[in-house]
């Protein structure tokens, strides 16, 4: 379980995801990768996801890169760090989407071992998909969903109309007024009507950096009373197509760190974490990132600046792959 908290407006996008990976209430996972940034043909989103953890023997996060590539990984070792061929077709979002239904949908015949089947109906399970779709030179900011609640083994699609952003509502004053952003949380399970109101009304005519600092917030407001939440982020920040620019942040509560050995040294690093990013011509796996400076790659139309943090003993950047827990 976890705790996913999407902002959509026509002036950018942003997800925010907690770390965490539990078994009923205890940790399992302190940081595992939930999160896909992913250039489709004719998009840009983030994919979070929230529900069983490991499909097919793989974490939950691999395998849906591996139903969007086809590019199936070898099971005993880690994913290379990048990957500059894909087996699949490059989809648009609409294929892309269909297909993770039915991929999902087959799971209980195809990923999940028959001990598992019973939890598998029992949990409900999220694919939250936030970011920018475009055609013919016009671009909107799309938020969509693959839900399948507790007790069933379907899968339905969840789209906010196509103009949602364009919506009135009716204000406190009883005027009429224009949706100026849109939020979403997902399990809703996991947070109170009232924090989440509370966030909508703290979001109000804020800039993105705001916007990233108060669902960070409610996100470790939330990890204090709720087990399966952790309070270590990631942030997930989109801009219009016409800027062309994507922002990734590991925002943990406490720094994190991690041990380069050498042939002559351990050196104790200071470090960010990243999630899979998945292209029309590269495939990059969840990764740290040691060193303070920022690192930038082209992914599609846009580019990607991946933050890192502190300073870790004069590096400038440092990239290696993340280890992966097998499945329980």
């Amino acid at each position: 379980m976890t705790l996913i908290l999407d902002q959509a407006s026509t002036d950018y996008v942003l997800q925010v995801t907690d770390r965490l990976v539990t078994q009923a209430t205890s940790p399992f996972d302190p940081l595992a990768n939930k999160n896909i940034v992913y250039c489709a043909r004719n998009a840009l989103v983030t994919i979070g996801y929230t529900g069983f953890a490991f499909l097919g023997g793989i974490p939950t996060d691999q395998w849906l890169v591996e139903q969007l590539t086809g590019n199936a990984f070898d099971r005993d070792h880690r994913p290379p760090d990048f990957t500059m061929n894909r087996r699949a077709p490059w989809l648009d979002l609409g294929m892309s989407v269909r297909l993770l239904k039915e991929r999902l949908d087959a799971a209980p015949a195809t990923g999940i071992p028959s001990m598992w089947a019973k939890q598998w109906v029992d949990q409900s399970f999220d694919l939250c998909i936030l970011g920018w779709q475009w055609k013919r030179g016009r671009a909107r900011p799309i938020i969509e969903a693959l839900n399948k609640p507790r007790g069933s083994l379907a899968f339905s699609i969840e789209r906010r109309p196509r103009y949602w952003y364009w919506e009135r509502r009716t204000l406190n004053d009883g005027s009429l007024g224009i949706i100026k952003f849109s939020v979403r949380a997902a399990p809703r399970e996991n947070i109170s009507r009232a924090d989440l109101q509370d966030l909508v009304a703290r979001l109000q005519d804020g800039s993105y950096d705001a916007a990233e600092t108060e669902l960070v917030r409610t996100v470790r407001q939330v990890a204090l009373h709720v087990p399966q939440v952790g309070p270590d982020c990631i942030s997930i920040l989109i801009a219009p197509p016409t800027i062309g620019q994507a922002r990734v942040r590991f925002l943990p509560l406490n720094s994190h760190e991690a041990i380069l050995q050498t042939a002559s040294q351990n050196r104790r690093l200071t470090v960010a974490y990243t999630p899979w990013f998945v292209g029309p011509n590269l495939i990059a796996a969840p990764s740290l990132l040691a060193g303070p400076a920022k690192t930038e790659f082209s992914l599609g139309p846009y580019q990607i600046h991946l933050e890192g943090v502190g300073d870790s003993g004069g590096l400038l950047a440092l990239h290696f792959g993340q280890e992966r827990p097998k499945a329980p």
